[in-house]
């Protein structure tokens, strides 16, 4: 197996210990996921320091026995002598390598990496959401020469973020914004509700956000900045 193996556009190179601790279950996670990535024209790597023999019988093994049971439909590696591991920087003094995920683009950079404990099991459907969100960003730029960024718990068809000062205020406008420095004071001030209503409001220390004009709250912000110059 060779880098000119990579077929598809995106790789997904997952590193797992072969320990059966949680390994059964991301197997078959990817498993039952490997055609979406297809889907987003994406490969699906495994990588684990266990000889063929050892991958050939765990694949041949039942479930019921922590086996999947057949062919799982995506390539595993034996990295053995853990110089793949070792590449990629997470080759541990056990002999097995990190519970690690890393995202090649079509040159072969890396997009994403991600280390796990041992014992904590990856979301599949959370790095098929990052593949998605990369090809993206990558579509966007090539079609559109456009720069574009992913905001939290985008899903494939939603709004993105354009990467300029006017489509950033665009996007968190339809989410909600926050009063203007001119609307706030420092200490209480009067306000009126939808109703007519006077309400009071305790405005707090007004900090800027990266987005010009914007503002927002830190409640205690002053005996924050009092402890956080303890440490500077």
């Amino acid at each position: 197996f060779s880098e000119s193996d990579f077929q598809s556009t995106y790789v997904v190179l997952f590193f797992f210990p072969m320990d059966r601790s949680v390994d059964y279950s991301e197997l078959m996670a990817f498993k039952e996921h490997v055609e979406l990535f297809k889907d987003n024209d994406c490969q699906v790597v495994g990588v684990t320091s266990d000889s063929l023999i050892s991958i050939l019988g765990w694949i041949k093994m039942e479930p019921k026995q922590g086996g999947t049971g057949g062919p799982v439909n995506f390539t595993i590696l034996s990295d053995k002598t853990m110089d793949l591991a070792k590449m990629f920087g997470v080759k541990r003094p056990s002999g097995m390598p990190s519970r690690a995920t890393f995202i090649l683009d079509k040159e072969r950079r890396v997009r994403h990496c991600s280390v796990y404990p041992r014992v904590v099991g990856r979301s599949v459907e959370g790095v098929l959401r990052t593949v998605k969100a990369i090809k993206e960003v990558d579509i966007r730029a090539s079609e559109e020469e456009v720069d574009v960024c992913i905001p939290a718990g985008w899903k494939e068809g939603e709004d993105v973020i354009i990467n300029t000062p006017e489509g950033i205020k665009e996007f968190y406008s339809k989410i909600g914004v926050v009063e203007s420095p001119d609307d706030a004071n420092e200490d209480e001030e009067n306000k009126t509700d939808e109703s007519g209503k006077s309400v009071t409001v305790n405005a707090g220390p007004e900090v800027s956000c990266p987005v010009n004009n914007w503002f927002y709250k830190i409640p205690n912000q002053e005996t924050l900045d009092r402890e956080w110059n303890n440490f500077l």
